[in-house]
């Protein structure tokens, strides 16, 4: 089941063996090599986290057996190394191999049964303006960075506002033909 960034956060992490709330998600850590959640933040200031290998169930809580699973992310290795390098996913850059500016990432989803990333949203900004919304799909992505995502020079970017305008469209349609046949009848 794909979800999204923006809905993951503010999560309840709950204790599988008896319910009670143990903390909320803050964050998620991406391994930029594979695309893989490797943990789920629950505290930024303190760096604890949740190892994706000790979530017992991800619906719309995330479950945990061992309220002791909630650890230092310092210590895992991978962990520490991603946090150190500062990789995140929200508000990096998104450019082509030719260097070519597509926008900057507002979202993202996962695939929650495995725990991969699969698209990322992406946009532009003038000041307070957002525009030219772009999906993105994973196998599009060459690497990921501190602050910036390659993609292919020839990726298949969809884009967000031509899908919005065709819904519109048709439900214009719609609104039209129900008001002719309404016409034919009377």
């Amino acid at each position: 089941m794909q979800k999204i960034y923006t809905e993951i956060i503010g999560t309840e992490v709950i204790n599988a063996q008896n319910g009670k709330r143990l903390a909320r998600v803050q964050d998620l850590l991406i391994d930029p090599e594979n695309g893989k959640v490797i943990a789920v933040i629950v505290n930024l200031k303190k760096n604890l986290i949740i190892s994706v290998m000790d979530i017992a169930k991800w619906g719309k809580n995330i479950q945990i057996n061992d309220p002791h699973s909630i650890i230092d992310g310092f210590e895992i290795l991978k962990v520490k190394k991603i946090q150190e390098e500062e990789i995140k996913i929200i508000k990096s850059s998104v450019k082509t191999e030719e260097k070519k500016y597509i926008g900057t990432v507002h979202n993202y989803y996962i695939e929650s049964d495995i725990g991969n990333l699969s698209k990322i949203l992406t946009r532009k900004k003038f000041l307070f303006f957002h525009y030219d919304e772009r999906i993105i799909d994973y196998r599009e992505i060459v690497e990921i960075k501190k602050g910036e995502i390659i993609i292919k020079a020839d990726a298949k970017v969809e884009k967000l506002k031509k899908a919005r305008n065709f819904e519109k469209r048709n439900q214009k349609l719609a609104i039209d033909s129900g008001a002719a046949r309404l016409k034919e009848i009377n």
